[in-house]
């Protein structure tokens, strides 16, 4: 199938989603199939080339199956980026994640089995622990399809099937959605009514337990109907129980809830973090953002907290100050009193306790961010024996950081008393107002009762409120930045033009046009207005001392920071046009720091060639000497590089694992930053090999201080202070010296 014919096929997937699968169709998606590999993912992820660890059970065909269907085109660099890492089950929630990260979405529906024919391609048809398809056979009415199995299941035609459909979700408006407090109100709707019509119910049985009492004390008591007393006690055990049944019912949902909301809105963020370009991630550190993210927990809290069961509340407790009022003027006046003096308080000392807030939030990430500092230079420091030093610097915005929570708790603790305080006086007040009330004859003794009751029932809730009112703007801020997060335009993979699609980078120069690189903060430039052409297909080694500029100029290829004057381009292409997924698929990076994940080692090899097999891997890591010593790891390739396994690893090995997995990538210009200084002689000389081996299809670019590799290159960059000091080759920088 040709490219044109491929695309008719999934524009017509998308247009005409309700035409269910023929066998024309099944033909189409198997050639389909065949050009995007779809069995070649199937095995790779149940062989857990992309998962980590081999995945058993229907979950991977189910996956792929939808796939095919829909004639989804998908790489397997979309498949490992996609699918989870090392999957306990691959079950149905797996399967729904994976194909959101691929851009489908997937909803839940329910429709008669008369109607199963009509849904669009990939719709899954849930069937207890089984996932089953639609088919369509020729002259023969549709079945359900076990693609695990294979077993052909009748259509029963008045049943209600469960289903899931399956829609795209590449809008470039993703990003735009609604206001996440919307949303939230949208998503949780079903919750949402339980939670109201659960909290109705327990409180309408706190009205009627309320209301037994005073009949007790109006009818029972003065006719000493024991029998009557007993039943009605009963009674309000029975009403007890049931209210405790109810409260525990809506504990659990309001837990679900919050559950939910947090994996949702942690996911959505992390995936919007990761989507952004990669100048704006780098603009701030680590720990800023993770003190950052970690403010959106107050989300979290709301729904788990006190907060989603004042707004529950509050309705009812309108309900009860209604009550007592119709009971008694007086009565009510009291409770209306009691809000006033609440509202007093509340007016006074919540603006002071969102001040501490404000303040312990700033104080806090001040010491965060020198902590995080810190922390991530900890072994220069250790080595350097500047334990000392950075610990008296951290000890000042930890004092700070104290001082603010101990103010912050010292005011809520006395708003807390405040609060207990005036709650106990308006009880107070209410049996002392009843009792004159009583004494005048307005009020009976079983009514003033009652009035007790549910004063000190919707007390409670209000106490709560003022709580939450306390963190309602940190709760809306949150809301905002969340809302602004999400608003934020995503790296989104642009359309090349085709003199950038024939692009080959390997036959392609490096050309630096008066560039001009500043760090924030620095006060002189790491490039000075730098203008030097790299040739295509050689080994070009940057030389000169530290702080030379060699590594800026790397990084002004790979983009990892913004060049403020200047060009950088590949051919005639300028490299500030393409995104960074764009320049990692053609530009290899190697810099100082060995970057592994927590996965195997063959996970980590394959991370710029998620499709490369066993016998590629073996091939690249002996090319570098590095295979004997990957066979005497525990479990060979299958080795987890977890924090204490790459703590035995020797930094040359670690250093070996990334050039491998930048050489399995297949680069067409790869970028080696002073990585020698971890090899020995002749893993140096092997590496220099299988540069040279590569230089007919790959440009390389290399910072090195060792003359025994400068030697080795075609041109050689000498740099001095942001300026090219001398380009050329090794043989002329040798002759130019004194």
């Amino acid at each position: 199938m040709g490219a044109q014919a491929r695309t008719l096929c999934i524009e017509a997937a998308d247009a005409a989603p309700a035409a269910p699968l023929s066998f024309r169709d099944v033909a189409e998606a198997d050639r389909a199939r065949a050009e995007f590999g779809y069995d070649a993912l199937l095995d790779g992820i149940q062989n857990g080339r992309f998962c980590g660890i081999p995945v058993t059970g229907p979950g991977p065909q189910v996956l792929i199956e939808v796939l095919r269907r829909r004639l989804w085109p998908v790489s397997a660099r979309d498949i490992a980026g996609a699918t989870p890492h090392f999957p306990n089950v691959f079950g149905l929630a797996e399967i729904r994640a994976t194909l959101r990260n691929l851009g489908l979405g997937t909803r839940k529906v329910r429709h008669r089995g008369d109607d199963l024919a009509a849904l669009p391609p990939g719709t899954m048809v849930i069937d207890g622990a089984r996932v089953l398809f639609v088919d369509t056979p020729a002259y023969a009415a549709p079945v359900l399809r076990d693609c695990a199995g294979g077993q052909s299941i009748a259509i029963r035609r008045g049943r209600i099937y469960d289903c899931l459909l399956v829609e795209d979700r590449r809008d470039a408006k993703a990003d735009q959605r609604e206001p996440l407090r919307r949303e939230i109100a949208t998503r949780f709707r079903p919750e949402l009514r339980l939670l109201v019509l659960l909290t109705t119910l327990s409180s309408s049985l706190v009205i009627a337990a309320s209301m037994s009492v005073a009949f007790v004390f109006e009818a029972v008591l003065p006719s000493e109907a024991m029998d009557t007393l007993a039943a009605i006690c009963i009674g309000l055990v029975g009403l007890m129980a049931i209210d405790i049944r109810l409260r525990r019912i809506r504990a659990r949902v309001a837990a679900r809830v919050s559950g939910r909301l947090d994996y949702i809105v942690s996911s959505r963020l992390y995936r919007k973090l990761l989507r952004l370009p990669l100048a704006m991630l780098l603009a701030s550190p680590n720990s800023e953002q993770l003190d950052r993210l970690k403010q959106f927990e107050a989300v979290r809290d709301f729904a788990a907290g006190p907060g989603m069961m004042v707004l529950l509340d509050l309705p009812f407790v309108a309900a009860l100050i209604l009550a007592i009022l119709i009971v008694n003027v007086y009565l009510g006046l009291v409770v209306f009193a009691t809000l006033g003096v609440l509202a007093a308080i509340a007016a006074l000392a919540i603006p002071r306790i969102r001040d501490l807030v404000t303040r312990h939030g700033a104080s806090r990430r001040t010491y965060q961010r020198l902590l995080g500092e810190t922390l991530n230079h900890a072994g220069q420091i250790a080595r350097r024996g500047l334990g000392p030093a950075f610990a008296a610097r951290l000890q000042p915005a930890f004092r700070d950081e104290i001082e603010a929570q101990a103010a912050l708790d010292r005011s809520v603790a006395t708003l807390g008393a405040g609060l207990s305080i005036v709650m106990t006086l308006s009880v107070a007040s209410i049996a002392f107002v009843g009792a004159w009330q009583v004494i005048e004859g307005n009020l009976s003794g079983g009514a003033l009762v009652a009035c007790i009751i549910l004063g000190s029932r919707l007390f409670g809730p209000v106490q709560q409120a003022l709580f939450v009112l306390m963190r309602a703007d940190g709760l809306l801020r949150t809301f905002r930045q969340i809302d602004a997060m999400m608003a934020l335009p995503s790296e989104q993979a642009a359309d090349m033009r085709p003199d950038e699609r024939r692009a080959d980078p390997a036959h392609l120069p490096v050309t630096f046009e008066n560039l001009v690189m500043r760090y924030p903060g620095a006060s002189e430039p790491a490039l000075k207005a730098l203008d030097v052409e790299i040739p295509a297909g050689r080994l070009t080694c940057i030389g000169g001392p530290s702080g030379a500029g060699k590594t800026s100029l790397l990084r002004a290829i790979v983009g990892n920071h913004p060049i403020q004057s200047g060009r950088v381009l590949l051919g005639p292409i300028n490299l500030a046009q393409w995104t960074g997924h764009k320049k990692a698929e053609l530009i290899g990076y190697v810099g100082h720091d060995a970057f592994l994940i927590h996965g195997t080692v063959a996970q980590n090899l394959r991370l710029t060639a998620p499709s490369a097999t066993m016998a590629d891997l073996e091939v690249v890591t002996d090319e570098l000497g590095l295979l004997d010593r990957i066979r005497k790891l525990p479990k060979g390739f299958d080795t987890v590089l977890d924090k204490a396994t790459e703590a035995s690893m020797t930094p040359t090995f670690r250093a070996q694992i990334c050039i491998a997995r930048i050489l399995l990538g297949r680069p067409g210009i790869l970028l080696l930053d002073e990585i020698e200084a971890n090899l020995s002689p002749d893993d140096e000389r092997r590496l220099i090999a299988a540069i040279e081996r590569r230089l007919d299809r790959m440009s390389c670019i290399l910072v090195t201080h060792r003359q025994s590799i400068m030697t080795r290159a075609d041109r050689l960059l000498v740099l001095q202070n942001g300026r090219v000091a001398f380009f050329g080759t090794p043989s002329a920088n040798e002759r130019r010296k004194p």
